[in-house]
């Protein structure tokens, strides 16, 4: 797989027309995620933000950008950013869109469709963390990928509706679980700007299944498996499909 400078170079050589880079600097956040900061200048100077996302099979873009009058306003600029970046959790914090502590905008995340193949074999395709989507004709179900084709996710309970909710929440399942053996278009809910590492992301997930989170308030459309999923990525009950953050989210310290 090409690096990340590689994967830069290629996504700045497929722009029309950038003017002349005159300066980049290569940052890492506190979560581990790679960031590229590049200028190019014509009768301005313009900042490129990249971030190394994952499956992207090698194309990337860069997230934002800002124009400056001078070289140093750039830099001064970049090193805000880099402040932002090294925080608990990370943010990004820039006009229009807006990654801050508080709230993921629908700009910070994006859809990437799965080959077919991953149905039967996750393991090729997705990465222990990997916040997941399977379709099931009118919805959409997510999970957390744990690897070895298994899943966190929400799972209904059995019996009648009034028992069926109080045990609907968290569990630890085989991937079969979540897929229910059907064909549904799978993809990977990817975080442009990544808040919490793999093993925080699991971590997240196993203490939301050791306790059950979920069981009695269960609802489709404000407390489902799309807000448990995104909280596990975030810290933050997010649906992705409702590109709304709802109130009172519940905070995991790991």
């Amino acid at each position: 797989m090409s690096s990340f400078k590689d994967r830069v170079d290629s996504a700045l050589k497929s722009y029309t027309f950038i003017g002349n880079e005159v300066y980049r600097e290569y940052a890492v956040s506190s979560v581990g995620q790679e960031v590229a900061f590049v200028v190019t200048t014509t009768w301005w100077y313009a900042l490129r933000t990249f971030f190394d996302e994952s499956h992207t099979n090698g194309n990337i873009c860069h997230f934002h950008r800002t124009d400056h009058l001078t070289l140093d306003g750039t830099k001064d600029q970049i090193n805000k950013y880099k402040e932002q970046l090294s925080q608990q959790p990370p943010f990004f914090q820039c006009d229009g869109h807006n990654s801050t502590r508080e709230v993921v905008c629908p700009h910070c995340a994006h859809h990437v469709t799965m080959p077919k193949e991953c149905s039967n074999n996750p393991d090729v395709f997705l990465k222990p963390g990997d916040h997941v989507s399977v379709s099931r004709g009118l919805y959409h179900h997510d999970c957390i990928y744990a690897g070895n084709r298994t899943v966190y996710h929400i799972s209904s309970g059995e019996g009648d509706s009034k028992t069926a909710k109080s045990t609907t929440c968290v569990k630890f399942q085989p991937w079969e679980k979540f897929t229910l053996n059907k064909d549904g278009k799978i993809k990977v809910i990817v975080y442009r700007i990544r808040r919490r590492t793999p093993t925080q992301i699991l971590n997240a997930a196993k203490e939301y299944a050791d306790s059950s989170y979920g069981a009695g308030v269960y609802h489709f459309t404000k407390k489902n498996c799309q807000h448990f999923a995104g909280n596990c990525c975030t810290g933050f009950d997010w649906s992705h499909e409702g590109a709304t953050q709802f109130a009172e989210p519940i905070q995991f310290h790991p």
